[in-house]
């Protein structure tokens, strides 16, 4: 369709009888594009649905082999590929980490105040390392005391204590 709208605007019958052009160096568009691209806020997000999908789909193949088999793996095979780094997606069962945010009244200024808290519990999870492609053990969170931004997209299944 394309051609044949190139075609018919210069008002030729196909590109045999198209006016040559001087060939066009496109290393200066591929290169924008390619760096457009990756600092896309749609393709980010693109990528974070495809990362939860992928953590979900795993998840799910780790609860089948817990019911094939009566225990969870204690890796998972045939991981997915994180759609941000190219590598594998993270597994873990066992204790995992998590952030919670606890508000409280102070009675002294009248206004609630949130803290965040690490808690650890066992659970199943599997996660992306997110946008900024460092592996935060599948923290996702607001920014910790430190100044750093976990980001990282988890699948997580939180297990009774008693469960194995």
């Amino acid at each position: 369709l394309d051609e044949a709208s190139l075609a018919q605007s210069y008002r030729v019958a196909d590109f045999s009888e198209m006016p040559q052009r001087p060939s066009v160096d496109r290393r200066p568009l591929w290169f924008s594009r390619m760096l457009l691209s990756a600092l896309n806020k749609a393709g980010k997000k693109f990528h974070a649905l495809t990362a939860r999908l992928r953590a979900m789909q795993a998840l799910i193949t780790a609860e089948q082999y817990r019911r094939r088999h009566g225990a969870w793996p204690d890796r998972l095979e045939n991981l997915p590929e994180d759609p941000f780094t190219g590598e594998l997606l993270h597994y873990r069962h066992g204790d995992c980490v998590f952030l919670i945010d606890i508000a409280g009244w102070n009675e002294e200024s009248r206004c609630w105040s949130i803290d965040t808290q690490q808690r650890t519990a066992p659970a199943v999870q599997v996660w992306s390392t997110g946008p900024d492609k460092a592996d935060d053990g599948g923290l996702q969170s607001a920014e910790l005391p430190d100044g750093h931004r976990p980001d990282d997209i988890r699948a997580i299944l939180r297990l009774n204590p008693q469960q194995p």
